[in-house]
């Protein structure tokens, strides 16, 4: 049976990241897009708008602080969307501090990561994000 291109890329894990700085966004993009569908957004509201897309995120990468919506308040809105499906989250950020981390915290992420991260610490928190490892 031949699969066409535009199913195969629904039969693999979805992960929306939602970054500001276009080259980190990119550089996650060609980190994880060999294995899983990969959409990108540019800020919060971006993000909040494309996590309503199909296939819908079987997980978020969100950076903290963004122009517009902060990756936290983007979370709290698409979780109060849909309070039925909690996709986890990986929060990711250069100005990492204990404030946005409590400010995190209610939101139950799955993780945080500071800015710059290593590929494979990256690579492995999706996997465990996604239970893959």
């Amino acid at each position: 049976m031949k699969v066409r291109a535009s199913n195969h890329a629904f039969s693999k894990r979805s992960i929306l990241v939602v970054d500001d700085d276009e080259p980190m966004r990119l550089a996650i993009y060609d980190l994880l897009s060999p294995n899983y569908h990969v959409t990108l957004a540019v800020d919060g509201l971006d993000g909040f708008d494309k996590s309503k897309d199909q296939p819908l995120p079987h997980l978020i990468i969100a950076d903290i602080v963004m122009p517009r919506l902060d990756g936290i308040e983007m979370v709290r809105r698409i979780r109060e969307r849909d309070a039925v499906q909690v996709v986890p989250v990986i929060f990711i950020s250069g100005q990492m501090s204990v404030g946005s981390i409590l400010a995190g915290l209610p939101l139950l992420p799955f993780g945080y990561l500071a800015k710059p991260t290593d590929p494979a610490v990256l690579v492995n928190k999706v996997k465990r994000a996604l239970g893959e490892a």
